[in-house]
């Protein structure tokens, strides 16, 4: 019984401690992420990446909408005006 309160105690113990300093290094991860996600050098390439996805997304989707729905019309046989 001695046994098993011991290892009960030691493992709630191991855990308590353990979260402790887990939560302290998460802390300090999350800080460095932060601190790099605000540095100049990235937040330029976020934005140049956002660009360009808008550039990709307002070029392509109109042709991809129109193909849709010919291939929709063709698929149930159904009129569509032309274009």
């Amino acid at each position: 019984m001695k046994t098993r309160m011991a290892f009960v105690l030691g493992a709630g113990l191991g855990y308590v401690f353990g979260t402790r300093a887990g939560r302290e290094k998460y802390e300090q991860l999350a800080a460095k992420v932060e601190e790099l996600w605000a540095h100049p050098a990235v937040q330029k390439q976020v934005a140049g990446a956002e660009d360009a996805f808008n550039d990709v997304v307002t070029e392509r989707v109109p042709r991809l909408a129109k193909k849709a729905a010919f291939a929709a019309r063709d698929a149930l046989g159904m009129e569509l005006p032309e274009e």
